[in-house]
């Protein structure tokens, strides 16, 4: 009976959770202000109660996207992903344009003198408000959590906006793709950083379809320029790239003549590098050169020969499993409360079965492999990077959880068993410290 009454309310109460964890984000800031430098954090505050330890490379992407001059530097961190930045920079405009007819803003632009991190004062020039920069990264950051999620309910063939998905209960982990250690620290925190999570969804969504036969040869065209353009953003969207390309051709290799499957991939490599080769050449025609930190900072992909030509190739071998192993204890670290309710959850099955050969199986199974990978020739997996691997995890979850329906002893326990651990983890992720990275 409570279950069916809670039923009218279903599409508010799931709203409604991911809203209020949001703004309850905000309480804070949580990093004191001796520990800012040590977390990579700096605190600001709205009142006593109300704040936030933005992450440190913040203030960074909220200036290149006041001044995009900026990405032009010799030196700009941000130069490999302008795109976010960009899109931030024109959505300003007509912001900055109404509040000014209201007086805010009114002494912007703006250059001023600050000290820089090697003592030097240096000119700084904002074309808008800080705080108009920083509400539209924010409301950015929420168009991304409901990207996700539209795909994450799309990958089940259901839909956000229709009340109907909301009765499917499995469907409400989806949650967990909102509630984790990225959208902690970054969405209050202007980054590209939710493009990790926006990223296995998507991926998984089209790998899947094509692995269904549900995508033509023409929509692929398409969706290889849009990841195209996805690069500008982040270069994590090689992955959703690479991943329906591989699976474009597991189908099609037996099939397809090799020389059309060959001009066939000639073009999708084209269409995708396209918009990244324009970027490139664009600076480099300026700079006379390419900026790509992760090479000075990481050692981006040079680490592996480098460790090859002083350890050996079976010394080699070992470093990557063991960072592979590292990724996973991390994961299941952060993510043992999700495990151990999955396994106690078991006792509510009269039997259990998983189809290995289901696409979506498949398709998650090599996203979480090739991500781990990803970051390992990048040589850089901080806590937040791990969290991404959720996607796939959920993904999978729900799989086995649709699959197996049928298989309950009686549905409405499970939902309450569920419901009571979702509580205590979503007010434990909520308090919890960090982590900051």
């Amino acid at each position: 009976m409570i279950l069916q009454d809670i039923k009218k309310y279903l599409v508010i109460i799931f709203w409604g959770l991911i809203v209020s964890y949001l703004f309850l984000l905000m309480i804070g800031p949580r990093v004191s202000d001796n520990q800012q430098k040590e977390y990579c954090v700096r605190n600001f505050e709205i009142n006593e109660f109300f704040g936030h330890s933005m992450n440190c490379d913040s203030a960074d992407y909220m200036l290149n996207a006041s001044n995009p001059n900026r990405l032009l530097s010799n030196d700009s961190v941000r130069q490999t992903r302008p795109g976010l930045m960009l899109v931030v920079f024109v959505l300003s405009h007509p912001i900055d344009f109404v509040l000014k007819k209201f007086g805010f803003g009114s002494n912007f632009p703006n250059l001023t003198l600050k000290e820089n991190i090697h003592g030097s004062t240096i000119e700084v020039f904002e074309k808008f408000h800080p705080k108009i920069i920083y509400v539209v990264f924010a409301a950015l950051n929420f168009l991304i959590l409901c990207g996700c999620l539209f795909f994450c309910f799309k990958i089940f063939e259901f839909s956000i906006f229709s009340r109907n998905s909301y009765f499917n209960w499995f469907l409400w982990f989806s949650l967990l793709i909102v509630f984790n250690n990225i959208t902690n620290q970054f969405f209050w925190s202007p980054s590209t950083k939710l493009l990790i999570t926006f990223s296995g969804a998507f991926s998984i969504f089209f790998s899947s379809k094509i692995l269904n036969n549900e995508i033509s040869k023409k929509k692929l065209f398409m969706i290889c320029s849009v990841l195209g353009l996805m690069m500008l953003f982040y270069a994590i969207f090689i992955l959703p790239f690479a991943i329906c390309l591989l699976m474009y051709f597991v189908k099609s290799y037996k099939k397809d003549n090799k020389i059309n499957l060959f001009l066939d991939y000639l073009l999708f490599i084209l269409l995708f590098s396209i918009p990244y080769a324009a970027w490139y050449f664009y600076v480099f025609n300026i700079n006379q050169s390419f900026y790509v930190s992760n090479f000075t900072d990481y050692k981006m992909v040079v680490w592996i020969p480098d460790y090859f030509e002083q350890q050996g190739l079976a010394e080699l071998i070992l470093k990557i499993a063991y960072k592979f192993f590292m990724i996973l204890k991390e994961f299941f670290h952060q993510y043992w409360f999700l495990f151990l309710t999955i396994i106690s959850s078991l006792f509510f099955y009269k039997k259990v079965s998983f189809d290995f050969k289901d696409p979506l199986t498949i398709c998650s199974a090599t996203y979480f492999m090739l991500y781990s990978f990803f970051f390992i020739v990048l040589n850089n997996t901080p806590s937040n990077v791990v969290t991404g691997l959720i996607v796939p995890f959920i993904v999978l979850l729900i799989t086995f959880l649709k699959q197996n329906q049928k298989n309950l002893k009686k549905k409405s326990s499970i939902i309450y068993f569920y419901s009571v651990i979702f509580s205590f983890f979503y007010f434990w992720s909520l308090m919890k410290f960090g982590p900051y990275s």
